[in-house]
């Protein structure tokens, strides 16, 4: 599964991603659930689990995952997590995506960047993952 970092919180951004599915015209079904992860606390992996919002598209069939993870001690990061190899259809939904979106969505705050370091694994090179699917 690709994951896309996402400067929003899930809800918010679950909520524009359906409105975008329903704008598109797109034949879908919701679906919550939760997901899990390993966060790391000092040397030690904890597993954690969250909540997670899935989108089941029919034609084309995609599915798409919203869900926040806490990687460290503080803060927490966003994603967009789908299943299909890189194509017309979702390179449409996510641009429609990005364009309903306030901001780009690699474009972390200061806040968000000093809550969970500059360097972590979803806020470094997020822009760069996401040009990959645009």
């Amino acid at each position: 599964m690709v994951k896309l970092p996402l400067c929003f919180e899930a809800g918010s951004a679950a909520s524009v991603f359906r409105q975008v599915l329903d704008d598109m015209g797109l034949t879908y079904s919701r679906q919550d659930g939760t997901r899990s992860y390993t966060r790391f606390a000092a040397v030690v992996a904890l597993e954690q689990s969250a909540y997670s919002y899935k989108y089941n598209i029919q034609n084309p069939n995609i599915n798409f995952e919203i869900w926040s993870e806490v990687p460290g001690l503080s803060g927490n990061i966003t994603y967009l997590g789908f299943n299909t190899e890189s194509n017309s259809h979702l390179q449409k939904i996510l641009q429609n995506y990005v364009d309903n979106l306030p901001r780009n969505p690699w474009l972390f705050s200061l806040s968000q960047k000093l809550r969970n370091g500059f360097l972590s694994p979803g806020i470094y090179g997020a822009k760069k993952k996401w040009k990959e699917f645009l």
